[in-house]
């Protein structure tokens, strides 16, 4: 912890009592109340602290992956600010998100990264690389975005499911919820499949015109950016049977396939071209 202070909140009590074991945090605890007392008063004193929560019963689908004091304050620690080891440790337990959304977003972000890396590198063509290093910029804080949008999109559609129905004014409520959750749980891959793909048509950019150099380096962007666009692509289409709007669901579908056939073409030329110029 570097001497922070730390509150992470888990839903799984074995994992929490796993943690302790392993000396991953210092106290646990089943009262919020008095997790944040321990943790408010450990920054206050500034005295380094990891404390779990156990939040079975509450309403959290996922776990609220890191909560840290600074300065006595609380703010919750987005997936993107976790340590990489960490996000991976996360990735990999049997808790339902973050899951393949997000990481289509990160495949995305990692793409725009690197192509804005490749146009750094290119000392040519001054403006170009000032074009292409804000665009960049722009696609890699977007999609980075997305990976934790794309979680909280999911926990919204868990949340609505476990809305109350005994009552039909209830069931009427719950429906709507769900449907809502559900147009949510679509937007957000979409959008991250239109993010990846204008990272693609950057990667090819710097294919074409960046330093030969880093080519290798600007055709793992495009690599990437197609992922980011196939994953995403995947996760509209596990969600869109569960819209009953019908005319919604076709407008979808027919935006998506465009965007898969703009994309496919897009990534085969970047991999010939790239492969024909490392080859010689």
């Amino acid at each position: 912890m570097n001497g922070g202070v730390c509150l992470d909140v888990e839903v799984d009590r074995t994992r929490v009592e796993r943690r302790n074991r392993q000396k991953f945090c210092d106290e646990m605890t089943e009262s919020l109340d008095e997790a944040v007392k321990m943790v408010q008063e450990a920054a206050a004193a500034r005295k380094p602290l990891s404390v779990s929560l156990v939040a079975s019963g509450r309403r959290l689908i996922t776990p609220t992956y890191v909560i840290i004091s600074c300065n006595g304050r609380l703010r919750t620690v987005t997936l993107t600010e976790m340590k990489v080891a960490d996000f991976l440790q996360e990735l990999a337990s049997d808790s339902p998100a973050p899951g393949g959304g997000s990481v289509a977003a990160l495949a995305g972000s990692l793409g725009a990264a690197l192509a804005e890396m490749v146009a750094r590198l290119t000392k040519d063509s001054p403006e170009q690389t000032q074009e292409i290093v804000a665009k960049a910029q722009a696609l890699r804080a977007r999609l980075a975005a997305a990976v934790q949008e794309d979680t909280e999109a999911f926990n919204k559609v868990m949340a609505a499911f476990k809305m109350p129905k005994a009552t039909p004014e209830e069931k009427a409520a719950r429906t709507e919820a769900i449907q809502r959750a559900f147009r949510g749980a679509v937007e957000v891959p979409l959008a991250v499949m239109e993010g990846c793909l204008d990272t693609l048509r950057l990667a090819k950019t710097v294919v074409d015109t960046g330093n030969p150099n880093a080519l290798s380096d600007a055709g793992v962007a495009g690599l990437v950016a197609q992922t980011g666009v196939r994953g995403a692509y995947y996760n509209v289409l596990i969600n869109l049977p569960s819209i009953k709007d019908a005319v919604y669901v076709e407008e979808v579908r027919a935006k998506i396939a465009h965007l898969v056939q703009e994309t496919e073409g897009l990534a085969a030329g970047i991999h010939q071209s790239v492969v024909e110029r490392l080859s010689n």
